[in-house]
């Protein structure tokens, strides 16, 4: 069976909001009887860095190649960021425990919060599971159910929540070992879908990013510029989330 074994909860060690954000995260799953365990996230170290970190490699070559690369850092430099670049290396971390469990798993960002267990379906390969969206608080959207189908969706924002089975941990792990860590993990996977994956929403979502003081500023860097999707406020969606499931969660009947 390929439903997911445990929720991989990614989490800043020592950063107190982390790990309290994270616990949340992790009270949510063992209520719905579903296990996991914590990632140590990689964090407060630059690029070149992050990518030693996660087993990756940037170089000033990769970088220039991916000029030509279209949604790559060169075209996103606010990923370059550390909290960006960090993030991206911490997922990375993720993939290779997915590959080392040898089951599909969800990776879990410490601001996730699930309301359903979603062990009740299977994960394909080649699919990127969407698990659900960003919201304001824990009471506006309420899944009616648990996840009863899979819709295949253009795109999302967000990595907050999301499942994949061993042999898509490694495609994505090989994407990026053969090009350098050149993308940022955002438009990597949903909101660019640079790694060509295709994305699966879970419908009704089982879960979401709830809206909080996000930690991605935690890192003694100053920069005053422009940080891209991670600007405003973190409970932003995209028009190519929607569905049924969300909708009806949200408190508008479905008529038939």
């Amino acid at each position: 069976m390929n439903n997911v074994d445990r929720g991989l909860i990614i989490r800043r060690v020592g950063n107190k909001r982390s790990e309290d954000y994270a616990k949340i995260c992790a009270d949510s799953l063992d209520q719905n009887n579903m296990k996991f365990e914590y990632i140590d996230a990689v964090q407060n170290v630059p690029y070149d860095k992050a990518a030693e970190q996660a087993g990756l490699t940037i170089t000033n070559e990769q970088i220039n190649a991916s000029k030509e690369t279209e949604n790559s850092i060169a075209h996103h430099p606010e990923c370059l960021e550390i909290g960006n670049a960090c993030c991206t290396a911490s997922h990375v971390k993720a993939w290779r425990r997915v590959v080392e469990v040898d089951k599909p798993c969800a990776i879990l960002e410490h601001d996730a919060y699930v309301y359903k267990n979603f062990r009740n379906f299977e994960i394909p390969d080649d699919a990127l599971v969407h698990l659900g969206p960003r919201m304001r608080d824990t009471k506006t959207y309420i899944p009616r159910g648990r996840v009863r189908r899979l819709i295949q969706i253009p795109q999302s924002i967000g990595t907050h929540g999301y499942a994949i089975t061993p042999k898509t941990a490694s495609k994505l792990i090989e994407g990026m070992e053969s090009r350098g860590m050149v993308f940022g993990v955002d438009h990597y996977l949903f909101l660019s879908n640079a790694c060509s994956i295709p994305i699966i929403a879970a419908d009704p979502y089982p879960l979401i990013c709830w809206s909080r003081d996000s930690t991605m500023g935690d890192t003694g860097e100053i920069n005053p510029g422009f940080r891209g999707v991670w600007a405003g406020q973190n409970d932003q969606n995209v028009p190519g989330q929607i569905t049924p499931g969300l909708v009806e969660g949200l408190g508008c009947p479905l008529h038939g």
